[in-house]
């Protein structure tokens, strides 16, 4: 009887669905690059994203900092589906990001929090990204190519 849970189970790998989902451990650090995995900050960045996609059902905010040349300690908190910008403009920041709204909305909830479920994990990896380098003017220290992209849980 065990072949048609290994059959179903790889059927829904094939389609895309997470079989092996877990709750994330909020003891551990949650992100880190450079790790030697990434080739530039926006992938990094993305992989972060996609990384906290990942999970079913997240309890808690996750903050993503970027560290390098002018970076200020002004992180960018991510609840899926939620994103948390302290005194910026939402409109600007997909803007610079290159995302194309296109009868999409973007719902504040509250103040500084928006709703970005219309929005996949690869659109919101570069409106975090365009953050740290519009807003926060975040630039490689010098001699390197990206800069640091850490996540912790809140």
């Amino acid at each position: 009887m065990k072949f048609p849970l290994v059959a179903l189970l790889l059927f829904l790998a094939l389609i895309g669905v997470d079989v092996l989902a877990k709750q994330p451990d909020y003891n551990d650090i949650f992100f880190e690059h450079p790790s030697g995995e990434f080739t530039d900050s926006k992938q990094a960045t993305t992989a972060a994203i996609s990384q906290l996609y990942k999970y079913e059902d997240v309890e808690r905010w996750l903050t993503l900092y970027a560290q390098g040349i002018g970076y200020r300690n002004y992180p960018v908190k991510i609840k899926k589906p939620y994103i948390a910008v302290d005194d910026l403009s939402i409109s600007e920041i997909l803007a610079e990001s290159g995302i194309e709204l296109t009868a999409r909305k973007v719902i504040e909830v509250q103040h500084g929090v928006y709703d970005l479920s219309e929005f996949n994990e690869q659109e919101i990896g570069s409106i975090v990204y365009s953050i740290y380098i519009n807003h926060y003017n975040v630039q490689p220290f010098s001699g390197d190519t990206f800069f640091a992209v850490a996540g912790e849980w809140i």
